[in-house]
This record gives C-alpha cells, structure tokens and sequence, in this order.
C-alpha cells in the first residue's frame, strides 16, 4: 500500500516536472520570438522616398491702371482737380495691344484707341498707334485720327457738337498734305486749303453748300482772279446755237454767235451766259465788251446797234408776224425759244450731287485735290433774262443772259471779248473752225 502511494507521488512529481520544463520551453520560445519581433521593429525595412512636386510660377496677370488728368490733359494725382479718368489695360501678354478709354469725371465716355507709351505727367508726350476716338458728352463724335509710328496718317477729322464737320484733312508722315476742308458750325460754308508738306500753296478757295466759291490769297485775302486759256473753253448746245463758255474763277461765262432772222434785218447777235457761283459781285458792261473781226491781220470792230433801233426793227416786223412780240427791250426769238441757254449754268455743275448738308460735306472731304468748279451743283433756278443787255450786277448765286446786236452779217474770222473785273473771256469763231 505503502509502495503504490509512493508510485503515484512519484508519477505526481515527474509530471510537474516535466510540467515546469515544457512551460520553460516555452517562455524561451516565447522570449525567442519576442526577440525577433523587437528585432524586426528596431531595424525596419527601408521607406520609398517621398516625390515632392515643383512649385509652378505664378500666372502673369493684366494690369489695369486708373490716371486722372485735368483739363489740359496734365495727369493730376488728386482727382478732385481732374476733369477726366483713363482706364488703362496692360496685357499679361506684352505682345498683345495697350488699350485705354478715358471718361469724363461724370461717367461719359470720353475717348478709346491703343498706346505704346502713356507719359505719367503730360498727355501730349503720350505715344499711341491705330485708330485715335473722341466724343463730346452727348456721345458725338468730337474727333477722329488714326497714328502709324506715332505720327498721324491718313484721314484727321474733327466734329461739331451737332454732327457737322469741322476740320478734315490727309496727313501723311504727321504733314498735311492735300485738301484741307475747314466748315462753318451750320455746315454751309467751307475753307480749302492745298497742303504739301504741312506748307500751303498760297491761296484758300471758299465755297458753300449752292456751289457759291471764290479763290483768295492767303497773304492779303484778296479774290485771286486769273485769265482763262482758250484751252479752256467747253461747248454746249442748245436748241441748234453753240454755247461755248468759261469756267474760271467762280463764274461761268458764255457767249453764242448767231444771225438773226434776215426777215428783221442784217443783225448778227452775241448773246451773253453769266452764272456767278463765286462769293463776290460781279459786273457786267456792255461798254467794255469787244467784238471784232480779224481779216489779214487787221482788226476791225464792229459797232453795237443800241437797244431802240434794234426795238424799232423788231416793231416793224411784228406787223408781218402775229406770234411774235416784244416786251420792254427784250428779243423776240425768232425760230428758237427764249430760254435757249436757260438750263447751261446748272448742267455745269450737275455731277450727281445731293443739296444736303451731309452729302456737301462728306463730297468736300473726299476731295484731295481742288477740281475746277469743284463740281459742285449750281441751282435749279432759272436765269434772269435781261433782253438787250446793259450795264448790270450780278451778285453771289445770281444767273443772267442777254445779247448784244452787230449790222455786220459776214464776218471771216469773229472774236468777242467779255472783261469782268479787269479779267478778259476771249472767245473766237473762226473760218473753218467750230466752237
């Protein structure tokens, strides 16, 4: 009994035993393994680097600038002295256009266009190129230019508060060259100017909207008159009679050169066209008209026949014709009517032209050289008929005709010389030669 007992504490004890040695081998595990791992978190294993990305520059951006100016376009630094502001742009793209719009303090617009340079003290010194615009404070234009290189070309015009123009001229290079067209605030009345090389060519022509125009000089303004050639003369007819004629310094002068009816008498009759587009009187003196004949180099003039003996034929002759007549000392036409050169003054002129203002000026601005008569539109109005022509004035839109008679019915070569203000109109009908 003794012995069994002994055996089981003996059992009891070698299982304890090993008890103790397999828990101890397992602590060591454990502690072996707790090793490891402490090893592994002391040493780990290497991290990636991290990429860090490249900051970008900052995006360029407009600039936008405000400049205050008073009324002599001199900046100002305080705007309760300006008159105006400017908006200025500076692209980020320093190729791109500057651009500027200046307002009137009140908030109008008062003018846009492109800058190379805005000077920071005065305006004047500013640099800008392409097309230059102002406006008045009711949105008209007021001016309108266009730079190159800095220097004004090609059209500058300037601009009334009601529309009309003012000023148009061509520069070329920063000269007038060209018309230069200076009107009236009505639009009626013009100034023009050649220019060449911004220097004017001595004289000035002054014209108005009913073709009215005088050349002056510019020295000591005085009617600038000059003779006209023979080179100049043009022809028009008019029912059969040639009406050859002048136009030269302001005026249109015409002279025909027919015989009258035989049945009347020998009578060779002048008659006289006058049109008085110019801006001054003019007069007409029969006194200081010549007509005479050239035969082998010698002249020989031929005496006027006065108005009552001339009447006294006509009188007699309307015994023997029933529809003719005469009134005060007017010529009965005979196989033509009266008004025979009544329409020769305004088909002159006629070039398509419209009366109206807008249509006179933007034909004057188109001018870039001054043209005889400048092809303006004369008038519509009828000429008066002075009969028997005698001592007249003739003023400013004024158009007139008359005759004058001869006894002389053959003539071999006939020349008529009408003087106007010391002017002479020399007109001639040779043998063998038409006019």
């Amino acid at each position: 009994m003794v012995r069994k007992k002994h055996s089981v504490i003996m059992m009891v004890m070698i299982s304890l035993f090993l008890g103790q040695v397999g828990y101890a081998q397992k602590a060591k595990k454990v502690k072996k393994t707790a090793k490891v791992e402490s090893a592994t978190v002391v040493e780990p294993a290497p991290v990636a680097q991290e990429v860090v990305a490249p900051v970008a520059p900052p995006v360029p951006q407009d600039r936008l600038d405000t400049i205050y100016y008073n009324k002599n376009w001199k900046v100002t630094s305080n705007k309760a002295f300006a008159n105006y502001y400017r908006l200025a742009l500076y692209p980020a793209d320093s190729s791109a256009v500057k651009e500027f719009r200046t307002y009137y303090m009140s908030g109008e617009l008062q003018g846009e266009g492109s800058f190379v340079l805005l000077d920071k003290m005065d305006d004047a010194k500013s640099e800008f190129v392409g097309t230059v615009t102002s406006y008045f404070k009711n949105g008209k234009l007021e001016e309108q230019k266009t730079y190159q290189a800095n220097k004004l070309t090609g059209e500058h015009t300037t601009y009334y508060s009601n529309g009309n123009v003012r000023e148009h001229y061509f520069m070329t290079d920063g000269k007038k060259m060209g018309v230069g067209a200076s009107f009236s605030e009505d639009g009626r009345v013009c100034t023009l100017t050649p220019y060449k090389n911004d220097v004017t060519e001595g004289y000035y022509v002054v014209v108005d909207a009913d073709g009215n125009y005088s050349k002056y000089s510019i020295t000591d303004h005085q009617p600038v008159l000059e003779t006209p050639s023979p080179d100049e003369i043009l022809t028009e007819y008019k029912n059969g009679v040639a009406w050859p004629y002048y136009n030269k310094n302001g005026l249109i002068v015409g002279v025909s050169n027919s015989m009258v009816d035989e049945n009347i008498g020998d009578y060779r009759e002048i008659g006289v066209f006058i049109v008085n587009k110019s801006m001054i009187n003019v007069d007409i003196d029969p006194a200081e008209i010549e007509i005479y004949e050239m035969k082998g180099g010698k002249r020989k003039n031929f005496e006027l026949v006065g108005a009552d003996e001339y009447d006294k034929k006509i009188l007699k002759f309307k015994k023997k014709v029933a529809k003719r007549s005469v009134k005060n000392k007017a010529v009965v036409q005979v196989e033509r009517e009266n008004n025979v050169n009544a329409n020769l003054g305004a088909q002159v002129f006629d070039a398509g032209t419209s009366n109206t203002l807008k249509n006179f000026q933007m034909r004057i601005c188109k001018m870039q050289q001054l043209e005889a008569g400048n092809r303006m539109k004369y008038s519509e109005k009828m000429p008066e008929d002075l009969g028997y022509l005698e001592r007249t004035t003739i003023h400013p839109g004024e158009v007139v005709s008359g005759y004058l008679y001869t006894s002389d019915r053959k003539v071999a070569d006939l020349f008529v010389k009408v003087k106007i203000k010391g002017i002479d109109y020399l007109f001639e009908w040779k043998v063998g030669k038409k006019k």
